[in-house]
């Protein structure tokens, strides 16, 4: 190969790496969703390497906060950066904002594992209070003033208000500003309220129009005045359902665990049923559409099982989390990488990837809740759920390698966002677009 051919080889690869990291910039989801993978990977294999005396401690709350604010928080980081601009008809994420959420989305777990609990916390904050500042500045914007966003959408700012709440009271009780009881409460509302909220919030928006089940939450009326009157009742109802919620964690953290999660379930049955979130089954048949459905009934069950059976509060939980929002983050990251990724046809076969995925998910949950039932195997019981977790997770990556790392030209690049805009418009309409027929693989 001379000179020449070699030069012109590496511009076309630098080129298509250009290409790549400004889609990343513009679909911020193609670097936090490996992200979040990687995270999940650091915050669960401690109970391997703990199990196979690797390392000498475990942390209980080293996994708790690395799951949540570092695996969830670079999922729900990079959905919202891809999908609020195009439900705003805004501007996406800046090379700035991009830096300063990859930054700090990666700065809370470091300082997690180096057991600096303060400085993580105030990066957990910080990005939350940046996620913020990016909505408000495109749902806001006075370009933007006619477009209303879903009364959905209220839980966005609801759960960072529970997020920031937590981080505040549990920094508070540890500069002993605060009784050492609301340690207890900020973790529940940071790790849990934080979380709960955007499952509600986004899950009974999209969730029914990506199943085929969306039906109307309020009265659609050609009367301008009607119109306003239904939608603020239903906002109304939702933004107080949000405030509700918020209340059970603080009632948790005093002790009250039997009327805290009662209220929960029926805080999150009232607003899943009511958007037809919970149906008994999705009239979409895509494989991702299923295995977010399964999520849905997982949250409910999760909660509502801790109300029969408090004493097993921990199994049910982890069914809300590794059956709930586990499953939840790889339906979705599936359906939004094909869709972006130039291959929304994939979403219609059948392929033995997700469901393999789902199945060792569901080995894991097992696991886990057995762990519960027989502490003298609690570790290895563990470590096996791990294990199981991290098979689903690498052969997700597997499967949605090509068309998350794929550099597209800008043709297809424009024809991947033509066909996401059509997808957008009919989630803000409510209109579920027909599939084609699946083809044979």
């Amino acid at each position: 190969m001379n000179l020449k051919a070699g030069a012109v080889i590496a511009f076309v690869n630098g080129d298509k790496r250009f290409r790549w990291f400004s889609a990343a910039v513009k679909e911020p989801y193609r670097i936090f969703f490996p992200l979040g993978i990687f995270w999940g990977a650091v915050g669960i294999s401690q109970w391997l390497f703990y199990a196979l005396k690797w390392i000498p401690a475990y942390s209980m709350q080293l996994h708790s906060a690395i799951q949540t604010e570092a695996y969830m928080g670079c999922f729900i980081v990079g959905f919202l950066l891809t999908a609020m601009p195009r439900f705003a008809s805004a501007k996406p994420a800046s090379v700035k904002e991009f830096l300063v959420f990859l930054v700090l989305l990666n700065a809370a777990p470091v300082f997690y594992l180096l057991h600096q609990w303060m400085n993580a916390r105030l990066c957990f904050a910080a990005w939350l209070l940046m996620l913020a500042f990016f909505a408000a500045r495109r749902f806001l914007n006075k370009k933007n003033s006619g477009i209303q966003p879903p009364v959905e959408f209220v839980w966005i700012p609801a759960a960072l208000l529970n997020g920031l709440s937590g981080v505040l009271m549990m920094t508070g009780a540890d500069l002993h500003l605060f009784p050492s009881a609301a340690n207890k409460t900020g973790k529940l509302l940071a790790e849990q309220g934080f979380l709960l909220s955007l499952v509600l919030g986004v899950g009974s928006f999209l969730g029914p129009r990506l199943m085929g089940t969306f039906r109307p939450s309020f009265q659609i009326s050609k009367d301008v005045k009607i119109l306003r009157r239904e939608r603020a009742k239903a906002l109304y109802l939702n933004a107080a359902s949000a405030v509700c919620l918020l209340l059970t964690f603080c009632l948790e953290g005093l002790g009250m665990t039997l009327p805290a999660f009662l209220a929960r379930a029926f805080i999150i049955g009232l607003i899943y049923f009511r958007s037809r979130t919970l149906v008994l089954k999705p009239l979409v048949k895509d494989e991702f559409a299923l295995l977010l459905w399964a999520s849905f009934w997982m949250v409910f069950l999760g909660q509502a099982g801790v109300v029969f059976f408090p004493v097993y509060r921990p199994a049910f939980l982890h069914i809300t989390f590794l059956g709930g929002y586990a499953v939840m983050t790889f339906a979705v990251a599936t359906m939004v990488i094909f869709s972006h990724g130039g291959q929304p046809k994939r979403l219609e076969k059948r392929t033995w990837q997700l469901p393999a995925v789902s199945a060792f998910l569901a080995f894991a949950l097992v696991l886990r809740i057995a762990a519960v039932f027989f502490p003298e195997f609690f570790f290895i019981l563990l470590a096996s759920a791990s294990v199981g977790w991290l098979l689903a997770a690498g052969l997700w990556l597997i499967l949605i390698s090509k068309p998350l790392f794929t550099s597209l030209t800008k043709e297809e690049f424009e024809r991947c966002h033509d066909e996401t805009r059509e997808r957008v418009a009919a989630l803000k309409t409510g209109r579920l677009l027909k599939p084609e027929k699946p083809q044979e693989d």
